[in-house]
């Protein structure tokens, strides 16, 4: 048996990657890449605690806790990370 072969082979993209109008369409319909805020290993653990701590308090699961937690909207998720990170370096 001979190496398989596609019928119509199409040449290879030089560039790779997306068409020119990818981005484009994409922001039209609103779907933009959206990056996330990247965190420090010392805002992470921090959040992490008060996560633990909040929930014991609460006297709830640690993972129904944050369940509610990222239930809320952007801005009371917001909040939470602002309060637990206050006095956290950025550097």
């Amino acid at each position: 048996m001979g190496p398989t072969r596609n019928a119509h082979p199409r040449p290879r993209r030089q560039g790779g990657g997306r068409s020119a109008l990818y981005d484009e369409r994409r922001e039209a319909r609103g779907t933009a890449r959206q990056y996330a805020a990247e965190w420090s290993d010392a805002a992470a653990q921090v959040v992490f605690d008060a996560l633990h701590s909040e929930s014991r308090r609460m006297g709830a699961g640690v993972c129904k806790y944050a369940e509610g937690v990222l239930k809320g909207d952007v801005d009371s998720i917001d909040r939470f990370v602002t309060q637990c990170c206050q006095g956290v370096s950025t550097a």
